[in-house]
């Protein structure tokens, strides 16, 4: 793995140190609640880095150098000395499902052969002792994980568990559900079952379901697979809540809810218990909602009106326009076929709906958050906000999610457009994923050029970034280090994964930081209130337990937040 020298770090903070004039001759400074100095202060905002920074009353009250930060210091003041350690930013998520996990058993996103798999759901089967009636569901099952490569599921596998419960496995990527015989019997998914709009049942030779779901098609099951009780979906989503803040995460664009979390959402922010900025973004399927965009965005108002509350709104709209690239699914939309094939993927909703949704969608104010991980669905989706622009006008910033595969004459339209480039950096390197399910399947010239930061950063594209949690594991400082190195966390574990994907896509440091802090903070519309260091916005920070520029990039990643401060309050860890 790569690994930046430590002049560099040196010569990165000489360029970036900034200071702050100190309060002139006879102004009388009130003492600050908190004031840390003696260390590397990361800002955000122009000239980069600081010495020190105080906070009072849940504000900034100052960004500057050690010695104007001493007339903030008084009798009742937390003085905290960094000492090799950094303050920054509050990470922000431009990305990321804040749903709870309320399944029964996790693989924990586990590569596993087919043998392994069966061992680890039996056991989950033992313990879980539910009846012949109740069904077992599995998340953070890794499909394209599967050993050996090219892994497809099927019922029958499943089907050899020693149990008549019905069994559904939802894939990490979101796009995948695998089933066993009696839950397609219950969902009553047969040979003559047709698949539904932007899904796939996929089907033995005979015509007969093979218990493996694409996309759209998964929700044939989720809809029969009873509810859960509104205590168990409290209890969840304070726990997501709880590993958010913990993982240094200060504000949020939480992504899908579904309708029945939303009154447990409510409930939680009237009483104070979203320690976060969240600003949520409810699905709609533009194909319904282009018959009758004015009742869709009546609905959407009247949503956002009775579920707002502190640290909660639904501000923005969430639109699927494709898949994934990975093979066996291949859902990605492309602008050429996937090698091979004529298949270039599925295209979720038509130009003509698309255009319509998005008119007035941006006509009304809302955000619209779209998912496009292939050239094609990214054109689609430019070509769309393009169309608005015309007839709107100058409007509020949209945000396109994922762009794995972004067309090189597409590059320069983010700009101009408004378009913010919301991407999952931690997936750009050499894995599974990319090598073994992509790389012959999207040819060298395409592969080489997956997930381009650095091209849409130099085309001038607002570049902000989010997790997708818990499609991977919650680190948003791997995400940090892997937009440097573009590597796998363990090259030496894996040394087939070991070289980076695409190194001349590579962010700095500096950037890297800033996608996750203020550049998403002008994706969630919080500019004004969060994302950077400066007077005036409320302190909404981390306490690291080292400093980022005075260490080797593959030491990122195991960077903790000691505290985590929003409006000026620890809500994680301690000062």
């Amino acid at each position: 793995m790569r690994r930046i020298a430590a002049a560099s770090a040196v010569l990165a903070l000489a360029c970036l140190a900034v200071s702050a004039p100190a309060a002139s001759a006879g102004t009388e400074i009130d003492p600050a609640d908190t004031v840390f100095t003696g260390g590397t202060v990361y800002t955000a905002a122009k000239g980069g880095l600081a010495r020190a920074v105080a906070v009072d009353d849940g504000k900034i009250v100052y960004v500057g150098d050690e010695k104007g930060a001493a007339a903030y210091v008084g009798e009742g003041t937390k003085l905290v000395r960094l000492d090799g350690r950094m303050v920054m930013p509050g990470i922000l998520d431009g990305h990321i499902h804040l749903e709870p996990e309320l399944f029964d058993c996790s693989l924990e996103y586990a590569e596993l052969t087919a043998a392994q798999l069966l061992e680890r759901l039996q056991k989950c089967l033992d313990a879980d002792k539910g009846g012949d009636d109740d069904w077992l569901t599995v998340f953070h099952w890794d499909l394209q994980g599967m050993k050996p490569a090219g892994f497809t599921p099927t019922r029958r596998l499943l089907d050899k568990l020693k149990t008549k419960r019905p069994i559904y496995l939802f894939s990490t990527d979101g796009h995948n559900a695998w089933v066993n015989s009696r839950a397609l019997k219950l969902a009553g998914i047969t040979a003559k079952t047709k698949n539904p709009p932007n899904g796939v049942i996929v089907k033995d030779a005979k015509g007969r379901p093979t218990g493996y779901l694409k996309e759209e098609a998964g929700r044939l099951i989720t809809k029969v697979i009873p509810k859960p009780a509104a205590s168990r979906v409290r209890a969840g989503i304070k726990a997501m809540l709880s590993a958010a803040v913990k993982a240094g995460i200060t504000g949020a664009n939480s992504v899908i809810l579904e309708p029945y979390q939303l009154p447990v959402w409510k409930e939680l922010a009237d009483a104070g218990e979203v320690p976060i900025k969240l600003d949520a973004t409810v699905r709609i399927d533009a194909r319904e909602f282009a018959k009758d965009p004015e009742a869709g965005v009546a609905k959407l108002a009247a949503q956002a009106e009775q579920f707002d509350g502190p640290n909660f709104r639904i501000g923005g709209v969430k639109i699927f326009l494709d898949g994934v690239i990975e093979y066996p699914a291949q859902t990605a939309l492309l602008r050429k076929p996937y090698v091979g094939s004529k298949n270039r993927g599925t295209r979720f909703v038509s130009d003509r709906d698309l255009r319509k949704t998005v008119t007035a969608l941006d006509a009304a104010g809302w955000q619209v958050h779209l998912h496009a991980l292939g050239d094609g669905a990214v054109h689609q989706a430019l070509n769309a906000v393009a169309y608005a622009r015309r007839v709107n006008g100058p409007g509020k910033p949209h945000s396109l999610a994922h762009l794995q595969l972004v067309d090189p004459a597409d590059l320069k339209r983010f700009r101009p457009l408004g378009v913010i480039a919301d991407l999952q950096l931690q997936w750009a390197q050499r894995d599974p994923y990319t090598v073994d399910a992509v790389r012959a399947h999207l040819g060298e010239s395409r592969w080489k050029r997956q997930y381009p930061a650095r091209s849409l950063w130099r085309a001038g594209a607002l570049v902000a970034g989010g997790s997708d949690f818990p499609v991977d594991p919650l680190n948003p400082f791997r995400q940090i280090e892997a937009a440097i190195t573009r590597t796998i966390d363990d090259p030496k574990a894996y040394p087939r994964y070991a070289k980076p994907l695409g190194p001349d896509q590579a962010l700095t440091l500096e950037q890297s930081l800033r996608m996750h802090t203020l550049n998403t903070a002008i994706q969630l519309r919080m500019r004004g209130q969060t994302g950077s260091l400066e007077v005036g916005k409320q302190a909404d920070l981390l306490l690291l337990d080292r400093d980022l520029f005075a260490v080797p990039a593959t030491a990122i990643s195991d960077a903790r937040p000691l505290a985590v401060l929003v409006d000026g309050k620890t809500v994680a860890g301690g000062l």
